[in-house]
């Protein structure tokens, strides 16, 4: 799975963008890197979802894992710039809102 990945150290957040969709193909790669990549020098992780058009249910599993394991550690994960209709609709009929914090799904 390709993704951008920015570390910011003034303010220990860690931004990351997935390059493609999150799904049952690439979902362990997904986890895999993104608890790798903050190495516990971040508070803060980014999920930024601007090319990401299609996420199915076992991706879903994970991002909530990963969620799960990264608050047992401290720290928070945030996603934001959902720009496909299709992942709004998805996370809001999960009302992910209420565990994951979501920048403007609606």
């Amino acid at each position: 799975m390709k993704m951008q990945i920015k570390f910011y150290e003034g303010v220990n957040e860690l931004l990351v963008v997935p390059e493609e969709d999150i799904n049952i193909k690439n979902r362990k790669k997904f986890k895999r890197k993104l608890l790798n990549a903050c190495d516990g020098d971040c508070e803060r992780i980014i999920v930024d979802f601007k090319n990401v058009e299609n996420i199915d249910c076992s991706a879903l599993g994970k991002l909530l894992l990963i969620n799960k394991t990264l608050k047992q550690q401290g720290i928070e994960l945030q996603i934001k710039n959902i720009n496909s209709p299709y992942v709004k609709h998805f996370f809001s009929l999960v009302d992910l809102e209420r565990v994951i914090k979501v920048d403007k799904i609606s």
